[in-house]
């Protein structure tokens, strides 16, 4: 919840909005920023659900459909805009990347795991309250042509990102670079593994560290790749954390790698970028433009050999530098907090009054 829903949240209850963020006691309730004075805010509703999903599914209609009706206008982030459609409420759908799995593309992404009988029929009710809606939210650039191919009302609102949070600490005086790749193992959108050679070549001539994450349906792959060329000394792991503490790992990490797949990026990129660290992803100019009306100074890596060439090119701690105040001065103007309140009252003023 606290990739972009509690920042959104937060953000409009500054200006005044009366806002909740409402979850199920299935998030991870670690993942609240808690900034103010470490305790859940009031405004941070739990909505009680069971373990097994069929249950979950099906409780969850009930219990949010009486609450749907207690608001002017619910932001459904994934999947909550299949309960609002069931229920009739008042919605509009927030597309952080579903859409790349839902069969309004020619090609959509494959899933996981065989889809059964339960989960196709949500789906399905998922595409429908996506058909449904006035107008949709989406935070990712490269689904900008799926929403066009499918004839829906979609607008691009950036992640809502606090520079005052996210903020730098200082330069690092190491002689070796320590790499960060916060992503999730999910090699179909992230590409780890690209991430993992490339490190593995910079690390024959240069040295260094790589700190990877343990979460990912591809971690274990992650970690046979390590194993395989032999860098498993350079290369440590950290369990998911708090807000608080990702932030430090960024500021203590000299550059930052993302994804290298799908040509845009979720909240690490900018999380990153805000606290003045230099990223190493791949981004489809194209669409980033369209949506942001600029190109971002992030280092545009897609092949292995993109990767560790931009690796090499941040030995220079004045080029580190240099990209890495351009990288905060861009994310403040593209992802200022209030920019994403003003989207979301624009949309919200034009489904309520429609």
């Amino acid at each position: 919840m606290a990739q972009d829903a509690y920042n959104i949240t937060l953000a409009m209850r500054r200006r005044g909005i009366e806002a909740d963020l409402v979850v199920t006691n299935r998030e991870y309730q670690g993942d609240v920023p808690t900034w103010e004075n470490g305790d859940t805010p009031v405004w941070v509703k739990t909505v009680k659900v069971p373990k097994r999903r069929v249950l979950r599914d099906l409780v969850l209609v009930g219990k949010l459909g009486r609450l749907f009706p207690k608001y002017d206008l619910t932001f459904c982030h994934y999947p909550s805009s299949l309960q609002a459609y069931v229920t009739n409420a008042t919605y509009v759908p927030y597309d952080s990347g579903a859409i790349r799995y839902l069969p309004f593309s020619k090609n959509p992404l494959p899933p996981y795991r065989k889809h059964f009988l339960w989960t196709n029929a949500l789906l399905k009710l998922l595409k429908r309250s996506y058909r449904k809606a006035p107008v949709i939210l989406f935070t990712n650039p490269d689904t900008l042509p799926i929403f066009r191919e499918a004839d829906l009302d979609a607008r691009f609102v950036p992640f809502a990102i606090d520079a005052e949070r996210y903020s730098p600490k200082g330069d690092s005086h190491r002689e070796s670079l320590v790499f960060f790749m916060p992503s999730r193992h999910h090699w179909i959108e992230k590409s780890n593994d690209k991430a993992i050679k490339a490190f593995a070549d910079f690390h024959k001539r240069f040295g260094g560290q790589m700190v990877l994450v343990n979460w990912g349906t591809d971690l274990e792959k992650s970690k046979e790749v390590v194993r395989k060329l032999g860098i498993e000394s350079s290369v440590s792991y950290l369990e998911p954390m708090p807000k608080a503490e990702l932030i430090e790992q960024y500021r203590n990490s000299d550059v930052v790698l993302d994804q290298f797949t799908l040509g845009s990026w979720g909240t690490a990129t900018p999380e990153a970028m805000a606290c003045g660290k230099p990223v190493i992803m791949y981004y489809n100019s194209a669409v980033v433009k369209d949506c942001f009306g600029s190109l971002p100074p992030i280092l545009n890596s897609f092949s292995i050999g993109d990767i560790e060439k931009n690796m090499e090119e941040c030995l220079s701690r004045d080029f580190r530098r240099t990209v890495g105040q351009k990288s905060r001065e861009w994310i403040k103007k593209t992802h200022d907090p209030d920019l994403v309140v003003d989207i979301h009252l624009d949309v919200a003023e034009q489904v309520i009054n429609r």
